[in-house]
């Protein structure tokens, strides 16, 4: 019986069946392999997790000299930039208002296309820009239901050589997956966002203090909020103009995403009023970062047409000491008390609520274990 099976064996080796049949297990098992990226894919929230996950995948097949993620935001169309060069962070070297030309004739196309099909139709000036600064190769336009909203750019492979057809088509396959899921990440980003500043929305800001507050009733830890609004402002839209009011909400947004931790949630919270959640902190913390917070943006002026403009905030701020129980809502409130106890004592300035005899008796503890100057 083993003779015969041998036979059979060497009979499927000699027409070719055998090697087909490797081949077919291989293919599976790639499809395996890339049907697990895909879900990982799908599974990441921002796109910065998302180009690092594909980049790692890169790094077993192939490495660009140079690869540039162009990203446009779907509803306010500023462009996010993230370039590397063999794989590794870089810094972008010049503006990108290439990317609207680009974008314009990238838009019949639906795979990765080589630099040189393309090169006839684009502009000197971005030519020479690219060439110099890119060294692009391939393109691929990331498209979405709205059409192409973001290009990648592919330099050279640090491997001498053409990028062969079987990467070529691996690239078209995990950029179209890319594509989805980045969508998918943007759109949830939009309902998530003030589509001004970029910060986080009201809704979402509720959203987050909600879970917090369980979290607080849980593990008993304090956290506190800060309710911030721009003082005068509506006199300084009277006087610059709502384009220049608009610059100064932005480049607040731009400042105070740059003082705050990532685990702490900021958020636009209407108007010329942004609000931030601190979480698991102490009195005193929440209060220095409050005054870090009001001197920073004190001190920055805001360039708008030539003129560097000034403006100055009022905080109020509101603390959930370990075992309270208080809802949200009532939270805001206290915050928005104190900020308004700052607006009445001139401005420029930090309150922190101290409520009743419960709340101050708490207060007086926690500012005993950490002191602080008075507020």
């Amino acid at each position: 019986m083993k003779t015969e099976e041998l036979q059979h064996f060497d009979l499927l080796k000699e027409l070719g069946v055998w090697d087909e049949l490797e081949q077919l297990r291989k293919e599976l098992k790639e499809s395996e392999k890339f049907f697990s990226e895909v879900l990982e894919m799908y599974s990441r929230n921002s796109p910065e997790s998302l180009i690092d996950f594909v980049l790692s995948n890169f790094l077993d097949r192939f490495i660009p000299s140079t690869l540039l993620f162009l990203i446009e935001d779907p509803l306010s169309s500023t462009l996010s930039p993230y370039f590397f060069r063999n794989l590794k962070p870089s810094v972008v070297f010049t503006g990108m208002d290439w990317y609207f030309s680009i974008k314009n004739i990238l838009s019949p196309y639906r795979g990765p296309i080589q630099f040189q099909e393309i090169e006839a139709q684009i502009p000197l000036p971005i030519k020479t820009i690219l060439k110099e600064h890119y060294a692009p190769e391939v393109l691929y336009p990331i498209r979405g239901i709205g059409g192409v909203y973001g290009v990648i750019l592919f330099g050279s492979k640090v491997v001498p050589g053409p990028y062969l057809p079987q990467e070529r088509k691996y690239i078209e396959k995990v950029m179209l997956f890319f594509s989805v899921a980045l969508q998918n990440i943007l759109h949830h980003y939009s309902s998530i966002t003030d589509s001004k500043t970029g910060l986080y929305n009201h809704a979402y800001f509720l959203k987050r203090l909600e879970e917090e507050v369980g979290k607080h009733r849980r593990r008993g830890k304090g956290f506190g909020i800060i309710l911030m609004d721009i003082d005068h402002f509506k006199l300084f839209n009277d006087t610059y103009g709502h384009l220049a009011g608009d610059v100064v909400l932005i480049e607040l947004g731009r400042i105070l995403k740059n003082l705050v931790r990532s685990e702490d949630v900021l958020a636009r919270f209407g108007g010329e009023e942004f609000i931030l959640l601190i979480s698991d902190c102490k009195v005193r913390t929440l209060i220095d970062i409050a005054e870090r917070i009001r001197t920073t943006i004190e001190r920055i002026p805001i360039l708008y047409e030539g003129q560097e403009l000034h403006v100055t905030i009022s905080l109020g701020c509101s603390y959930l000491h370990p075992g309270s129980n208080v809802t949200p809502r009532t939270l805001i409130t206290q915050a928005d008390t104190a900020l308004y106890r700052s607006k009445q004592e001139g401005r420029n300035r930090t309150s922190l609520y101290k409520g009743g005899l419960l709340y101050r008796g708490l207060l007086h503890r926690s500012l005993k274990e950490s002191p602080h100057q008075s507020l």
